[in-house]
């Protein structure tokens, strides 16, 4: 009986020891059974107003392959510049119907054919300025997490106030901070870039590239044109004023181009700087972002 005890006593010995030195191992040298396995992508974080924020250390939130998004590219087109020559020797405005124009593209100087006799229709009601919004589809994609963008060539500071601007205007946090570096436009690579560059076209301002699917925007690029722009220097056209405009792009906002809406941030054509929120930028944003 005595010997039994004993045995039992070195049993357990042997027992603690061995879970002991299991413990103290590496876990690559623990006995397969015995290991973890490694998470394959970290976890979103749940923010305090209930909204899914981006993982530590800038990672950026998992997302879906390019092919499985849709993209679209948003070009602000700039007004004649300051002493440019009209194009083929036409001048819109100038009180002559030329070669080449029409009354479509210069109703200035060009008249309308003597319209077919219809039928009066019922009146388009006129847009009021709390109308004055739109959304990238029907699904009003926007962005559920929050995201960080890089900037390049100095424009940290300016994307940085416009992003606050936005920002401001609901309870809601739609970007993050603004970190120095330098990614490429139009290339999906899970990065939100901010940059100068040359786009193919001589009369762009700038350029929004959105890629999102359903009701989640996946990322953005921005790019302004060296063209008017150079080394970050602006010719004819204020920086603020196009780059608030580009980031409600990238909120979710659709470009508008009925006259009424003309006082808005998001109108579609440059009218001079432009830095107070309208009415329907108001009302866009809080409809996508605000409970």
């Amino acid at each position: 009986m005595r010997k039994l005890g004993l045995g039992i006593l070195f049993s357990l010995i042997i027992a603690v020891l061995v879970a002991g030195v299991a413990f103290a191992l590496p876990p690559d040298q623990l006995p397969s059974d015995q290991g973890t396995d490694q998470a394959k992508e970290s976890s979103p974080i749940i923010a305090e107003d209930g909204r899914v924020v981006a993982p530590p250390q800038d990672m950026p939130f998992p997302q879906p392959a390019e092919n499985q998004l849709k993209k679209i590219v948003f070009i602000r087109y700039a007004p004649k510049k300051p002493g440019a020559k009209p194009e083929g020797g036409r001048e819109c405005g100038n009180g002559i119907c030329e070669k080449g124009e029409n009354w479509r593209k210069c109703p200035q100087d060009c008249l309308p054919p003597e319209p077919t006799p219809t039928p009066t229709p019922t009146p388009t009601p006129t847009p009021t300025q709390s109308d004055c919004y739109g959304f990238l589809s029907g699904a009003r994609p926007h962005w559920n997490w929050v995201e960080n963008f890089y900037y390049a060539n100095g424009l940290g500071s300016v994307a940085n106030w416009a992003t606050q601007e936005w920002n401001g205007l609901t309870s809601a946090t739609i970007f993050g901070s603004a970190i120095s570096g330098s990614y490429t436009w139009g290339d999906y690579d899970q990065r939100n870039a901010i940059s100068f560059g040359d786009y193919s076209d001589p009369n762009v301002i700038a350029v929004t590239a959105i890629w999102y699917l359903g009701g989640n925007i996946y990322e953005y690029d921005i790019m302004f044109d060296y063209d008017y722009y150079p080394n970050g220097q602006e010719l004819f056209y204020d920086l603020e004023t196009v780059t608030l405009h580009e980031f409600g792009h990238a909120a979710g906002l659709d470009d508008l181009y009925n006259s009424p809406c003309s006082q808005e941030v998001m109108y579609g054509y440059y009218m001079g700087p432009k830095t107070d929120f309208g009415n329907g930028d108001i009302t866009g944003i809080h409809t996508l972002y605000s409970p």
